[in-house]
């Protein structure tokens, strides 16, 4: 993921591994966008990609939203409503990696969906072949599920993002950098 050239990598998780692959690919850190503090709000004016930790961080275990209260507590955090609001309205989004099952990724939709009724961008998302029914349920949110083979510890899913990272960065025989919108070349 951090090999692709997304405007913004938002994630619920706590820990630091997406920081560490973009140090890893980039070789400088990337923007922080923690919830809590200051970098949120700044989050919505950046012009170079940033990591956004929408549900707290490990290193500030306070800032962590995990129960109910907590998600109460961030429906009136404006500077988490403003980003959502802006990915959600403004971005085309990509979901990987986690299940739509779980209460923290249903609970950043319906927020979302709360404040603002539709979502007028199409978003996509890369869902196990196992993990049926989710179609339906994400309909509502404007979420385009694509289906993959999950066999494998989902490998096929790991080698695309390997072919479009390949794709993005392959020199052309006219020389200069070929220049593909990510999610077309993700299709």
């Amino acid at each position: 993921i951090a090999n692709l050239p997304f405007e913004a990598i938002i994630t619920t998780n706590y820990e630091n591994s997406l920081h560490d692959a973009w140090i890893s690919r980039h070789r400088r850190l990337p923007f922080c966008a923690e919830l809590g503090d200051g970098t949120l709000r700044a989050a919505l004016f950046r012009k170079d990609c940033y990591i956004a930790r929408i549900h707290g961080r490990v290193d500030v275990p306070e800032s962590i939203v995990i129960d109910t209260d907590d998600y109460s507590r961030i429906l009136g955090d404006d500077a988490y409503i403003d980003l959502l609001k802006e990915i959600f309205t403004q971005k085309c989004c990509l979901f990987v990696g986690f299940s739509f099952l779980d209460p923290a990724i249903r609970g950043v939709l319906e927020t979302v969906k709360a404040k603002m009724g539709v979502y007028p961008s199409t978003h996509h998302a890369f869902i196990p072949s196992s993990a049926v029914g989710l179609a339906e349920r994400m309909a509502p949110f404007n979420i385009k599920i694509t289906y993959y083979d999950d066999d494998h510890d989902h490998q096929i899913l790991w080698d695309a993002f390997e072919i479009v990272c390949r794709e993005l960065t392959e020199v052309p025989a006219s020389g200069g950098i070929k220049s593909l919108a990510p999610i077309n070349t993700a299709k």
